[in-house]
């Protein structure tokens, strides 16, 4: 009662009357005719199945709020695996996510790392709040990518928003600015946990760069250093020859974004990135997908990028690995 359009996307609408603190003013009322839009997905999460713009949200939801009436099961215990919920057995690696086996008694055996009936979920240390990774003073970090040197010790690459700093001021400034002000830093620890500090020296890409991820090539043991030149791309790739201590000029690899490469034994790569305005089953909540592409080499750019989305749903950011019996991991 009340409500008209102006002022509200579906399934919401605006009602004149007093919001917060009783200032007079429109405010948001459910259209109590707009249909469900919640759905849970194929894990054990409530998300958003209808909405706007329509390109992305193409399918049709089955309950009215985020929880989703708690229905959405729990995925660590089994509940969402077809398999598992009517009393089956496995049949294969498959049904354990290839992180484990699938045994004779038609039980998954979990690999360490894994976690959960079907193997689908990573199995985390305890957290040692004393080794928190990696914070500087003044600015603010994310992203990091971490190896470990033949000395043992630990270096992460990690993306830092360079802050208008005030000296007589602690402050870190959010990632608003990731899109101009990004720089990627190195800091060493000890420990893979930390705590990593870094010097005012360790600046080793400048504005506007992020998103860095460092491996290590098992042809030559080469560092390579991979990161986006720009707030959308492209792809470079940097290599060093000692560990860090200098490095190639960057070279283009990709027009794309979002880097997770896999080297190979043979100095071949596997670049899986994140490709825009891809046309994904519904539900999905962007037009964002993974794609991979081809490199020859550590000296030449990567084959051309096909856009053609690995799987059928939203995702960016890939980190992929391959484990001891040649599965690959996203």
């Amino acid at each position: 009662e009340g409500c008209h359009e102006t002022g509200g996307a579906p399934p919401y609408c605006a009602k004149a009357g007093k919001g917060v603190g009783g200032v007079s003013g429109p405010c948001r009322a459910r259209d109590p005719d707009a249909p469900p839009e919640y759905r849970c997905d194929d894990g054990n999460v409530c998300i958003m199945a209808v909405g706007s713009p329509k390109e992305q949200f193409k399918g049709k939801g089955d309950y009215y709020d985020d929880t989703c009436d708690n229905k959405c099961g729990d995925g660590r215990s089994g509940d969402t695996e077809s398999w598992k919920a009517i009393g089956r057995m496995c049949n294969s690696d498959w049904d354990c996510s290839l992180a484990g086996v699938c045994n004779h008694h038609g039980v998954c055996e979990c690999d360490p790392w894994a976690d959960g009936v079907d193997c689908s979920y990573f199995k985390f240390q305890p957290v040692d709040r004393d080794r928190l990774g990696y914070i500087h003073e003044k600015h603010t970090s994310w992203g990091g990518s971490i190896i470990q040197s033949s000395d043992g010790s630990y270096y992460m690459y990690v993306s830092e928003i360079l802050c208008k700093v005030d000296p007589d001021i602690r402050v870190r400034c959010g990632l608003s600015s990731w899109q101009t002000h990004s720089r990627v830093v190195k800091a060493k620890a000890y420990d893979i946990d930390g705590p990593y500090m870094r010097l005012d020296s360790d600046v080793l890409l400048h504005p506007e760069h992020h998103n860095p991820t460092i491996h290590k090539s098992p042809q030559t043991g080469h560092w390579h250093l991979f990161s986006i030149s720009g707030p959308a791309g492209p792809i470079e790739r940097m290599v060093s020859t000692d560990e860090g201590k200098t490095w190639s000029i960057p070279m283009t690899v990709s027009p794309r974004q979002n880097p997770g490469p896999v080297l190979l034994p043979d100095g071949s790569a596997y670049l899986f990135y994140r490709a825009d305005g891809i046309d994904l089953p519904s539900p999905t909540c962007s037009d964002e997908g993974i794609a991979v592409q081809f490199c020859p080499s550590e000296s030449e750019p990567c084959n051309q990028p096909n856009d053609i989305p690995i799987f059928g749903h939203t995702g960016e950011d890939p980190s992929v690995f391959i484990d001891h019996r040649g599965n690959y991991h996203m």
